[in-house]
């Protein structure tokens, strides 16, 4: 049994790196996006406040999806209230555009995660179609985020 040694830098799995965990967690969120084909994936604290989003996503809408964050879920980290996720996206300034099936079933269109990260729990919302394999597998984006904390001082909740 034959095996290949992997020494080629062009093998890394991770393309971008930083040193700044803000840098390197929007790094992750937009790598994040680009596996799930996912319309926008930001990182909450557990009050709602956006701690960190991908650039394609205009503040003002990540920080309406961090928002949603604090909305009630299900064990599947699924909104409960469809018509309370309708009005918030309906909110969104455009960064964001959703498709028919979107519109027509948002609650099934939005994704939550709380984690402990920093020794403080932080939500991941994620928006587009996800099926339970891709739910599952976002897990990795929070491992890697859980990583970054590993490996850097934390981070300072903004406080209004």
């Amino acid at each position: 049994m034959a095996f290949t040694t992997c020494t080629n830098l062009n093998d890394e799995r991770r393309r971008r790196r930083s040193k700044d965990p803000l840098v390197a967690m929007r790094f992750q969120l937009m790598q994040v996006m680009d596996d799930f084909k996912l319309k926008a994936c930001v990182l909450a604290s557990d009050e709602g406040l956006l701690l960190v989003s991908p650039e394609s996503v205009a503040v003002e809408d990540a920080e309406l999806l961090a928002a949603m964050g604090t909305l009630p879920r299900n064990e599947e980290g699924m909104i409960i209230n469809d018509e309370l996720v309708a009005s918030f996206l309906d909110q969104l300034s455009g960064s964001i555009t959703l498709d028919e099936q979107e519109k027509t079933a948002p609650s099934k269109s939005v994704y939550t995660q709380e984690f402990w990260a920093w020794d403080q729990p932080w939500v991941m919302v994620a928006v587009g179609h996800l099926s339970r394999a891709q739910e599952l597998s976002l897990m990795r984006a929070i491992m890697g985020i859980r990583r970054i904390a590993r490996q850097s001082e934390p981070v300072e909740k903004v406080s209004a």
